[in-house]
């Protein structure tokens, strides 16, 4: 996941083809789902602190690749 985003951050107006698209949210569903289970645990600190900030860069990423597709926000109040 760190190295997509790096890649995304570096090229911001590259796109995703449909399998790239696929790879992105599955990593970000596996990085969610390993935040919520450390989260739950007395995990090491920093672990969870670099899983927090992993989720908030792929959701950034998203959304932002949103607006720029569609000219508005996935968030209807945001």
């Amino acid at each position: 996941m760190e190295a997509t985003l790096d890649r995304q951050e570096k090229y911001p107006l590259g796109t995703l083809n449909v399998e790239q698209a696929k790879r992105f949210h599955y990593l970000y569903d596996r990085v969610s789902a390993d935040l919520a289970k450390i989260a739950t645990f007395s995990a090491e600190r920093e672990t969870r602190q670099y899983l927090e900030r992993l989720v908030a860069r792929a959701y950034g990423e998203s959304t932002r690749r949103e607006r720029n597709r569609t000219g508005s926000s996935l968030c209807a109040g945001c």
